[in-house]
């Protein structure tokens, strides 16, 4: 077991499932540290070093705030119910912000979960490609710190007087709140940075969880820019990609033809440059070229339909 850093971990879920077992095992074999389970339905036993709150609300940021108001240490951790730490986790982020103080959100690779299925890898390998990912953060090498604008929830590290310095997650975001928190904390002077050794194995999804998840992340779309205004605007192309080619079948069917065609091309590429072996290739491909579709076409149904709060309790962190 590591030296145990002055640090607490919060991982918000519904349920004491197979995968949250398998996140309070895995810190527990590497560190003496406070873990608190923000949870809808209490588990009927208790266990050692862990704290289990009944979470006030569904909403993802709502159970990581109640966390965060729980710790006494200087360093929070917020980590995926369907996550798990890698060796030297803890430790890489914190001696980092001990070590600088323009720091303020530090978060490092998701990799392949123990439990990963076939079609769950596949959706791993998809992720590493640009277009699935405008900040590919999946790669863990030997590469320096790394300034990043985003750092995701699912593995992110910070100081718990910066987080109540910003006022916490924002509870009227549900999804891309973790985007609107890098936000303020870079509007507030901070840094964020990327560290290659806090390493995570996170749970992939299988293919029709990842068209969901995509579609939720476009409706979710016009909340975050109206809180981060350019911050996050590059989150439009999808949907300008889809109108455009939409409406292109109205005014001209060759120009929808050649858009299909070199959109086709782009994700053959793209799905040989992330596959490891040639029988990847044909795995990969529709979890790319389905991506940017999917997030468009969740872009164009906020128009109509608005976000996800009024159907948010479907959305599942993992599926």
């Amino acid at each position: 077991m590591s030296k145990a850093p002055n640090c607490s971990v919060v991982i918000p879920t519904k349920r004491l499932d197979q995968l949250t077992k398998i996140a309070i095992r895995e810190i527990q074999k590497r560190y003496n540290v406070p873990i608190i389970i923000v949870i809808d339905e209490l588990p009927p036993t208790e266990m050692d070093n862990v704290q289990f709150l009944r979470s006030e609300s569904s909403n993802l940021s709502a159970k990581r705030n109640q966390g965060v108001d729980w710790c006494a240490t200087t360093y929070v951790a917020f980590l995926d119910s369907d996550a798990y730490p890698g060796d030297g986790w803890l430790e890489s982020a914190t001696d980092f912000l001990e070590q600088h103080s323009e720091a303020g959100l530090v978060g490092g690779p998701n990799l392949q979960h123990c439990k990963t299925t076939e079609p769950q890898n596949t959706q791993y390998l998809a992720s590493k490609s640009l277009l699935l990912n405008s900040e590919p953060n999946l790669v863990k090498d030997n590469s320096r710190p790394i300034r990043k604008r985003t750092i995701a929830s699912s593995n992110m590290i910070f100081r718990k007087s910066d987080y109540i310095a910003v006022s916490g997650m924002n509870e009227n975001i549900f999804t891309g709140e973790d985007i609107e928190l890098c936000y303020r904390f870079i509007k507030r002077g901070k840094i964020n940075y990327f560290l290659p050794n806090a390493v995570v194995h996170h749970k992939q999804r299988a293919f029709q969880g990842f068209l969901w998840q995509r579609f939720v992340w476009g409706r979710g779309t016009f909340t975050v820019i109206k809180h981060t205004g350019a911050f996050y605007l590059q989150s439009l192309v999808p949907l300008f990609f889809v109108t455009a080619l939409t409406l292109s079948i109205f005014f001209s069917l060759s120009a929808f033809l050649w858009g299909v065609c070199l959109y086709l091309v782009i994700c053959f590429l793209e799905s040989a440059r992330v596959s490891d072996r040639l029988s990847d290739f044909p795995k990969v491909f529709p979890y790319v070229s389905t991506s940017l579709l999917a997030l468009g076409v969740g872009a164009l149904y906020a128009i109509v339909g608005g976000d996800i709060d009024n159907d948010y309790s479907r959305y599942r962190n993992s599926d």
